[in-house]
């Protein structure tokens, strides 16, 4: 069996949080050992809990804005978590547990590192000095990961433009959705219009953005 750590700064509602919530619900539990590594409150804390054969760590370090005081002390426990259960793949999600994770990962020798880009950490908006240290510790973290997966082709341009790895080295996998989530019976579709005071005959458009 394959043991396999997820780390997740937060898990709050938000697109990477779903996302590794379906690969835990998802995958296979007879191949793998699923673990998930992330902070201790959250919207969807108790979902995580309540996946069966799931471990889930809480931590009380990791939180999603920059702070060495809970920074380093999270570097440090996830790297003595991972050492103690021996995983064979570490999968960081989202800018902080990426690089705190992927850090941990490469000093606790493990064998193969994975990081999902959900947005990269850098952001126009930021101040130069951030802007440019979060490029920098990407590139770093970059060095000790055997596959950088992004969800869309952008995050690709960008790594590339910024010189995070070559283009040839990025994986794209766009995120996946479960149709059936989504198709309702007409009874159903009725309830909600009514609830919406949107007439029968009128004609619907969606979107999702």
């Amino acid at each position: 069996m394959i043991k396999v750590l997820y780390v997740l700064t937060k898990p709050e509602l938000g697109g990477a949080q779903k996302h590794v919530l379906s690969l835990l619900v998802g995958l296979d539990k007879s191949r793998f050992d699923l673990n998930l590594f992330t902070a201790s409150k959250g919207y969807l804390i108790d979902r995580f809990c309540d996946i069966p054969g799931v471990h889930v760590h809480k931590s009380s370090f990791l939180k999603r804005d920059l702070s060495l005081f809970n920074d380093i002390p999270a570097l440090f426990e996830l790297y003595f978590y991972i050492r103690k259960n021996k995983f064979d793949v570490v999968h960081t999600h989202s800018s902080k547990a990426g690089i705190l994770g992927r850090m941990a990962a490469w000093l606790a020798g493990v064998r193969c590192v994975v990081h999902t880009v959900h947005g990269w950490s850098f952001n126009a908006y930021q101040h130069k000095f951030v802007y440019l240290a979060y490029v920098f510790l990407e590139r770093l973290c970059a060095r000790c990961t055997h596959v950088l997966v992004v969800v869309s082709s952008i995050e690709r341009t960008q790594g590339v433009a910024l010189k995070i790895i070559p283009l040839g080295e990025y994986v794209l996998i766009h995120c996946g959705i479960r149709h059936e989530d989504y198709r309702h019976t007409d009874d159903q579709k009725i309830d909600l219009r009514q609830q919406l005071g949107i007439d029968p005959g009128c004609c619907v458009v969606g979107t999702v953005a």
